[in-house]
């Protein structure tokens, strides 16, 4: 409507209040109301609904904890010097330079956690999609571990 606020509209709905019925309710446009809205919206909007679900916030926790366990055990294991870098791709540049190689790889899981955020995935497949990324990322750190105590 000409002169109204920008960010909200006009509906004209019947609220009905013990007998009193309101019409003409203010709603903000910017709202996330339902995973339809969110999905339509900005990705902030998108991670901010997905951060709403506690399920959502344990797997990313596990997901990221696994990650910096992994680097952790990785950076463990090569200090002793008994081992070395298994990755080809990482393998010269943790010797060079191992924080910027920790960070890179820390990084690279970031942008595959937010990869997989941002897929518009039903909330099932969603937990699913990253229960798997989770668990397949704990068998790295569990393996390291495994070889540092000489079982593996």
């Amino acid at each position: 409507m000409a002169g109204e606020g920008v960010g909200t509209e006009e509906r004209r709905e019947a609220i009905a209040t013990d007998g009193v019925e309101l019409v003409g309710r203010r709603v903000p446009t910017r709202s996330i109301t339902s995973t339809h809205d969110a999905a339509f919206g900005s990705h902030r909007g998108w991670l901010r609904h997905l951060f709403s679900y506690r399920d959502t916030v344990a797997l990313v926790v596990i997901f990221l904890t696994t990650q910096v366990l992994d680097a952790g055990t990785t950076m463990y294991a090569l200090s002793t010097g008994r081992f070395s870098e298994a990755n080809p791709l990482l393998g010269g540049l943790i010797s060079a330079k191992p924080v910027v190689a920790y960070l890179f790889k820390l990084g690279i899981a970031l942008f595959v956690l937010l990869a997989l955020l941002l897929l518009r995935l039903r909330w099932r497949m969603r937990r699913m999609v990253i229960l798997l990324f989770a668990a397949t990322s704990l068998v790295a750190p569990v393996a390291n571990l495994l070889r540092i105590l000489g079982v593996l």
